[in-house]
């Protein structure tokens, strides 16, 4: 089982989505998958996106588990902070870079 992990793991009820920086995760699950949010809970994958940045559907920025992220310049903030080599990119190049978006269903473990 894949472990998802998050540097800010909040979630809301119903579908939630988190934006991974590159391709990697598209190959690592399918929807229908449950993985391991550790020491929190387990998501099963419902949808997955892969996709330039500036090209993020809405439905993904809608239902980030961060509320920090529902916003375009909210996300690019923090994908900044969780991946520090976004530092060294020109805006153009940072909106062309490749992400794969996995929207989920969260449940907690009790």
């Amino acid at each position: 089982m894949e472990k998802l992990l998050f540097d800010n793991p909040s979630f809301k009820s119903g579908l939630n989505f988190t934006v991974r920086l590159g391709e990697k995760w598209k190959s690592k699950v399918s929807v229908g998958d449950i993985v391991e949010i550790p020491k929190t809970g387990l998501a099963k994958i419902c949808k997955i996106y892969c996709c330039k940045i500036a090209e993020i559907p809405i439905e993904v920025l809608e239902n980030e588990h961060d509320e920090e992220c529902r916003t375009f310049d909210g996300l690019l903030k923090v994908l900044k902070k969780v991946y520090p080599i976004l530092f060294g990119f020109k805006q153009e190049e940072i909106k062309d870079a490749i992400v794969t978006c996995l929207g989920f269903q969260f449940y907690k473990l009790i």
